[in-house]
């Protein structure tokens, strides 16, 4: 797009690959995440020194703080992603619920919790699902199947809650055992219009953390997929959204409620790129310039099928454990799309989430492009630190999962 960018880095990171590939690099220093990646004002500082235009938060660290993008937006600087306030209803699952009970899209009836002793657990139906009303990745989470255990679990997500998010309320709703973890792609724009990419298949998890996603999801009829687009669309639309968005939801057979919002690029997001053709980020600079869509957007269309797995630092034999060490052989498959940022020589710390790379195929059908993923799994060779790939393989040979017979327990 011919624009410069700034990479801004933790010191332990000030060889990685994104360093070299940017125009300019800064450091944020040495110490912890607080003081460097979640610096809101390290980093507008830094931005406003060299003379950025616009800061694109990518997927972590403070993508979905509107305290950085109020931050962004009070000095001048455009943030390339939904408004400050958007971010902000987001954040909190309860206000995101009753935006969808606006939208007319379906949600599970829950309760927040702010005052343990105000749950009267003879009343509650098993199993329930006990989660933070702030934030999301799995933290702050319970799943209870009998009523002994509700004070507990409680208690164990409210500091969960409090430790990752600084707010300590949860709510109680029901929980759907044997579902599916769908999401809409959403784009919205400065004139008011919104589209979708279709959706992605996320019920592969470990921990409440996706590792393979597909586009398009095989589970899905067309008519139940037209909905689910459909409410993802009225969603973003009651909430006024711009730039790139997912409305995720849970599905069950033919019905679906709503789940949540991720107000950001999601790590899963070249899987849609793929079958569709469009980049997304492309598509989130041009909105932050005030452009409308392009008429192909507007009408995208299915073609072939993508899958992709996360790469992480982890012993999924020892609880997903994740590792820390130096990459002392890399060889990574050829022909292929492969997002990382790994070199031998690459040390990887415990400072950082544990994600080393996104192995993406994208064919003409579901059984193909899962058959060139293994392959070009089994060309992966990473030495020197413990990595999941060798579960992974296992994962897309099960006769199950090959089969499309998954739900979000399909790792228990």
């Amino acid at each position: 797009m011919g624009i410069e960018s700034v990479a801004i880095y933790h010191h332990d990171e000030r060889d990685s690959i994104y360093t070299k590939d940017a125009n300019l690099a800064v450091s944020l220093g040495k110490g912890s995440l607080t003081d460097t990646f979640l610096n809101i004002d390290k980093i507008i500082s830094i931005a406003l020194e060299v003379g950025c235009d616009a800061i694109h938060p990518g997927y972590g660290f403070l993508s979905e703080n509107h305290l950085f993008a109020q931050a962004c937006e009070a000095n001048n600087i455009t943030f390339i992603g939904p408004h400050s306030d958007a971010i902000q209803k987001m954040g909190l699952k309860s206000t995101a619920k009753q935006i969808a009970i606006e939208a007319d899209v379906p949600v599970l009836i829950s309760e927040d919790i702010s005052d343990i002793s105000s749950i009267d657990t003879s009343k509650l139906k098993f199993p329930l699902l006990i989660k933070a009303v702030a934030g999301g990745g799995g933290k702050g989470l319970k799943i209870v199947h009998e009523q002994a255990e509700v004070l507990d679990a409680v208690k164990s997500a409210q500091r969960e809650a409090l430790q990752y998010f600084g707010n300590d309320k949860v709510m109680l709703e029901p929980y759907i055992e044997d579902s599916r973890h769908i999401e809409v792609q959403i784009l919205g724009n400065t004139h008011g219009e919104i589209i979708h990419l279709f959706e992605r298949e996320c019920s592969i998890q470990r921990n409440h953390q996706k590792i393979i996603e597909e586009a398009p999801s095989p589970g899905l009829s067309d008519g139940l997929r037209k909905q689910l687009c459909d409410a993802a669309i009225r969603f973003a639309s009651q909430l006024k959204y711009t730039g790139a968005g997912t409305v995720e939801f849970l599905v069950s057979g033919e019905k679906f409620w709503f789940l949540e919002m991720n107000t950001r690029i999601q790590v899963e997001h070249a899987v849609t790129e793929l079958i569709t053709g469009f980049d997304i980020v492309e598509e989130q600079v041009k909105i932050a310039r005030g452009e409308s869509f392009s008429k192909q957007i507007k009408t995208p269309v299915i073609n072939g099928h993508a899958v992709e797995v996360r790469i992480y630092a982890e012993n999924p034999y020892h609880n997903f454990q994740p590792s820390a060490g130096t990459v002392q052989f890399l060889h990574l498959p050829s022909q292929v799309r492969f997002d990382t940022f790994l070199e031998e020589g690459t040390s990887i710390t415990p400072h950082f989430d544990s994600l080393l790379g996104k192995l993406v195929v994208h064919s003409h059908d579901r059984h193909s492009a899962i058959e060139q993923l293994r392959s070009k799994l089994s060309e992966t060779k990473i030495y020197g630190i413990k990595t999941n790939t060798s579960y992974l393989s296992h994962l897309l040979a099960n006769e199950k999962f090959v089969s499309d017979i998954v739900s979000t327990r399909f790792i228990k």
